[in-house]
């Protein structure tokens, strides 16, 4: 399993590199195989939490604690690109975007919903499985 994820993170790199036709022709394919990994390992690790009595609300913290901090690293980095494009003039998103994409929310506005960090909208829809399950 843990090949097939490394292989699945090589053709993400290479997909956002540019290289998709070739190496990674179907590189985003492997963000699809990332969900689907994603949902079954959440099965396996909690669902015999939730039956010996874990709660919602300590899934909730024990998901944020795993996958917060990455996020705010994250966050920080694209904030600084963002300091760095408006200082060079090449671009100035609004300022609201930064509060709604700390909150894992999306941003309604044109282009990325996660100007700050694009590929939050992955933890966006994690999050958001999470709270179906």
């Amino acid at each position: 399993m843990d090949a097939i994820r490394g292989l699945a993170a090589i053709a993400v790199v290479h997909f956002h590199m540019g290289l998709i036709w070739h190496v990674a022709p179907f590189g985003y394919l492997a963000v699809d195989f990332f969900f689907a990994l994603s949902g079954f390992v959440t099965e396996v690790v909690y669902g015999p939490r939730f039956m010996t009595g874990m709660t919602t609300s300590r899934f909730v913290v024990t998901r944020l604690e795993r996958l917060y901090p990455v996020f705010l690293v994250g966050i920080f980095l694209g904030a600084f690109v963002i300091v760095a494009k408006v200082f060079v003039g090449v671009d100035r998103p609004p300022a609201w975007v930064v509060p709604l994409n700390l909150a894992i929310l999306p941003a309604p506005v044109a282009g990325d919903y996660f100007p700050v960090n694009v590929p939050c909208w992955t933890l966006f829809l994690e999050f958001t499985a999470y709270f179906l399950y």
